[in-house]
Formats: C-alpha cells, structure tokens, sequence
C-alpha cells in the first residue's frame, strides 16, 4: 500500500498569522486521518516546512514504527508527501538550494524525520487545485487557532 500525506502550510500577512494541515490517505484514496494547526505568527515558507516536519512526525503515531502496516494489514510500501510549494519540494529534493539559515535546519531535520521512517519517502509537487482540502484545513487552523489532535511527544520535537 502507498500512504498519501496532502500537506499545505498558510500565511497571512507573510509574516503573519499561520496555520498548517495534512490529510493522510490510503492508495484507494480513502481518507485516514486530518488535521489542522495553528502554529502563530510566521512566513508562508516557514508554515510550509512546518507541515512537511509535523506530516513526518504524526506518521509513526498512526502508523506504528515497528509493524509498517496498514490498519487493513496490508504493508506500506511508501509515502508520497503531496505539497502545492514548488520551493518546499524542490529544495527538499536537492533540485534548488536553500540560502537561508533557518530553513536550510528545517530541510536537514526533514531529512532526518523521512530517514527515520520504516518505508521510503516522496515529496512530490502538486498543483494548489488538487491540495484544496489540505488549503481550506491549514486557513480554517488559522481562523479559529486551532490544533492538532496528536501528542508531540519529547524524541520528536524539533530543536
């Protein structure tokens, strides 16, 4: 089975207030799990590395680690990150290089989360009309400062 993870991370103001999103599915397109994060005042860029660090942390909290397999028991294949941010995937993806500081830590800790996972990792760009959903969850994250529903626990934080 290949798990898809539609993220999207929104800023208004850029600086300003910012929320994230993921919706994860299966390879049917059934939808396992959605969630949204108000994660306070930042750029559009820094929200979207926000979402693709959070995606890669929630993943073994609802995929255990140990059993990389489905709630079907089917085994996971692979996980395809989908993001409408061209940068994001292109610098993740070694195709653009990342000058600043910050986010050049937050593509090493990206790298670091998707080695960690028990199954190979894809970040692919997709277009904004087909990550709607991920859109509308990241701005409704913002409006009503939401959270997600998922424990960070100590070993997964970032820092």
């Amino acid at each position: 089975m290949i798990l898809h993870a539609y993220i999207d991370g929104a800023s208004r103001g850029n600086p300003g207030a910012s929320g994230i999103a993921l919706l994860l599915q299966d390879n049917f397109g059934r939808l396992l799990f959605a969630a949204c994060e108000y994660i306070g005042e930042g750029t559009n860029n820094a929200a979207e590395y926000t979402a693709l660090e959070r995606c890669l942390e929630v993943i073994p909290q609802i995929i255990p680690a140990r059993s990389p397999r489905s709630a079907e028991g089917g085994q996971i294949e692979s996980l395809v990150v989908h993001s409408d941010s061209e940068l994001l995937v292109r610098q993740v993806n070694k195709e653009y290089a990342v000058r600043d500081p910050a986010l050049k830590r937050r593509r090493e800790r990206v790298w670091k989360l998707m080695g960690r996972l028990p199954f190979p990792v894809r970040i692919e760009y997709t277009p904004r009309e087909e990550n709607r959903q991920a859109d509308a969850l990241a701005n409704r994250a913002i409006d009503y400062k939401l959270s997600l529903p998922i424990r960070r626990t100590r070993s997964n934080r970032s820092g």
